[in-house]
């Protein structure tokens, strides 16, 4: 069970240590810390940033974006408030263009030979060389059934068949 009591003695304790109340109740009861350190750990000075935002914003960068820069991707507060954001479309194509598995060749092929792309990995996945998954026409329903059929031997004359 934890404790969530705040005694009025700890309250002076944590006055002398420059920790208010509402930042001590905060600490306990919403972080969960413990008493000692509670009382104990001296409160964090805010770094006066606004000669970096102003810059920031020069450079058409958000204050939330030069932020994020700092404290969360740990750049420095210069990096952040200097480089410029990047395109976002930019961005996906160039990640899209360093994903890419197979050569413009073999996806011009594809088009030339009115292959969809889902059918061309499907076929990849199963085993069969790029450049005849490229390049084997694609096959009716009719098709397929009767490759089925032959396959398993079991298809008689007339259109009729074993049960």
């Amino acid at each position: 069970m934890y404790d969530f009591y705040i005694s009025p003695e700890e309250y002076k304790v944590a006055e002398d240590n420059g920790i208010s109340n509402v930042r001590l109740e905060q600490r306990i009861r919403q972080f969960g810390w413990k008493k000692e350190r509670a009382l104990t750990e001296p409160v964090r000075k805010r770094q006066d940033r606004r000669e970096w935002i102003a810059l920031a914003k020069k450079n058409k960068i958000g204050a939330n974006t030069f932020y994020t820069r700092v404290n969360s991707l740990k750049m420095t507060p210069e990096r952040a408030a200097t480089e410029p954001i990047h395109d976002t479309m930019e961005n996906m194509r160039k990640g899209h263009r360093l994903r890419k598995r197979y050569s413009s060749e073999i996806l011009e092929l594809l088009k030339k030979n009115k292959i969809k792309y889902s059918t061309f990995l499907k076929r990849v996945s199963k085993g069969m060389d790029e450049l005849e998954a490229a390049t084997m026409p694609t096959m009716t329903r009719q098709e397929i059934g009767s490759l089925g059929w032959k396959a398993r031997g079991e298809k008689i004359n007339k259109g009729t068949y074993l049960v």
